[in-house]
Parts: structure tokens; C-alpha cells; sequence
């Protein structure tokens, strides 16, 4: 992501062993869906890719398993990664770099498939990243954005506090709440003939299964646990939100949906 893209990085307050706890997460929950779209675009098959926004690596690892081809990740965030180097040393044929999307370290047409997941969110200068992407992609190549939330959209019923912690969270660091709907247009304006549509299958979205539901929000409890103190919450207060909210997943009563889209651009 763009060094000057991001609005607060001095306010993220996340470790970078949380980062890499969670971006493991994200990865093994979407990767039966980001797989889907692989396919779509033929990645086994492509010489040479480019993970934007490869940030620790996960989903860098997943791409680098699927492909006969050399894939290059790169990220800004250099903590990220150093992480993402020590994990994928041993992977002949990943090569992971420090760089900036809005200024791609790379001659026109170099790639013949660009990736990223959940990173124009991030991305102040949106259409520059996405123009970028699509400048280094080889003709008849393409631009795979897997995943783009849009927090903006996030239903929750019934409301708690929960969503106005994270909403805020979010925008402490910078990130655009209303990225995913932004997608179709951004690659549309870069010249890319494109495919949009919504993530209807993973994890991400807690409307098929209850049990799975309580599952995940047990495992991700860490998360709100740290907003919560972060907004002053006693103990007492955190485990009384807790024990509430289980009751209500384990009874079937609490909604929440965070839409998430997909892009897939080809260069004429």
C-alpha cells in the first residue's frame, strides 16, 4: 500500500504479532473462495505474478502453491514484511520486495496476473493504485482484486456497541469504509474490461451457521476485547458482553453482514 495513502498509521495500535494472527485468519477462511477465482483467471497457469499488499504473506504462500509461474509480493509495510520473508524463505518461487502501489517498481506489461486482497481499503489515492496495477499487466492479462470489505454497508441486528468501536477503529487508521463498492468503477476508469460481484461463501459472512458463527467470534474475541479496553470498558463489563453475546449466537438471535466484493479485470 502507498506510504502517503494511508491517513494514521501512528494510530494503529495493533501488534505486529496481531497482524500476523490475523492475516493468517483472513487467509484460511477466504482461501476456498480466492481459489474459485484463481481459476477464473487461470492462475496456475500465468509466468509471472504480482501480490499487492502481500503484507505477511499468507495469502502469498496460497497463490505460490497454485502456480507453475514466479510470484513477486510486495508491500510498504516493512515490519510485514520482514515476517513474510522469514515465513516463505524456503518457497522457490516466491520473490518479495518492498514497494509502493501507487508507484509500482516495475516496467509496463511485466506481469500477466496482478493480485491483491483487502488492501484498496487501505489506499487513499484508490484510482492511481488501481491505474498502477493495470500498467504493469501484460495485455490479455489480469487485475484480481479476491476481496474488498465495505464496512460502510455492515448490518447488524440488534445494534450493539460493538460496530461503532470497530467502524472507528478502522477509520483511526485510515481505511475507507466504502472501499468494496468502489471497485466495478476504479477498473472501469483504469480501462480494465471487468467482472464485479459479492463474496457470498466464506466466513467473512456470519448468515449460514450458528455454530460456526459462535466458533469464530470466540476465537476472534481478542479483537473487541482490545477496543473494549481501549474505550475504557471495565473487565467486568468486557465478560458481561461476552456471556450476552454468546447466549444470543447460541439461541439464534444476532445478525451481522459485512458485504464484501470481488473485481476481476482484463487488459485489452
Amino acid at each position: 500500500m502507498g506510504r502517503d495513502s494511508m491517513a494514521n498509521e501512528k494510530k494503529d495500535d495493533w501488534t505486529l504479532d496481531d497482524w500476523i494472527k490475523k492475516l493468517k485468519y483472513q487467509a484460511e477462511e477466504s482461501r476456498e473462495y480466492r481459489n474459485k477465482l484463481y481459476e477464473k483467471v487461470d492462475l496456475k497457469n500465468k509466468k509471472k505474478i504480482l501480490d499487492v499488499g502481500c503484507g505477511t504473506g499468507a495469502v502469498t504462500l496460497d497463490i505460490a502453491l497454485l502456480s507453475k509461474g514466479e510470484v513477486v509480493g510486495i508491500d510498504i509495510d516493512t515490519g510485514k514484511l520482514q515476517e513474510a520473508i522469514k515465513a516463505l524463505r524456503n518457497v522457490p518461487n516466491i520473490k518479495l520486495m518492498e514497494g509502493d502501489v501507487l508507484s509500482l517498481p516495475f516496467e509496463d506489461e511485466t506481469f500477466d496476473c496482478v493480485v491483491f486482497n483487502i488492501v484498496l481499503m487501505h489506499v487513499k489515492e484508490q484510482q492511481r493504485a488501481v491505474d498502477e496495477m493495470a500498467r504493469v499487466t501484460q495485455k490479455e492479462g489480469y487485475v484480481l482484486g479476491t476481496l474488498e470489505p465495505d464496512y460502510a454497508s455492515r448490518i447488524d441486528y440488534p445494534e450493539g456497541p460493538a460496530t461503532p468501536l470497530i467502524l472507528e477503529s478502522l477509520k483511526e487508521r485510515g481505511s475507507d469504509l466504502y472501499a468494496g463498492r468502489k471497485l466495478k468503477i476504479l477498473f472501469n476508469k483504469a480501462g480494465l474490461e471487468t467482472e464485479f460481484g459479492m463474496d457470498t461463501e466464506t466466513d467473512f459472512l456470519f448468515i449460514k451457521d450458528d455454530k460456526r458463527h459462535l466458533e469464530l467470534f470466540l476465537r476472534d474475541f481478542w479483537l473487541l476485547e482490545k477496543l473494549f479496553k481501549k474505550d475504557g470498558w471495565s473487565p467486568q463489563q468486557i465478560e458481561e458482553y461476552k456471556k450476552n453475546k454468546i447466549n444470543e449466537i447460541e439461541n439464534g438471535l444476532c445478525f451481522h453482514f459485512t458485504p464484501c466484493f470481488y473485481t476481476i479485470g482484463k487488459k485489452g
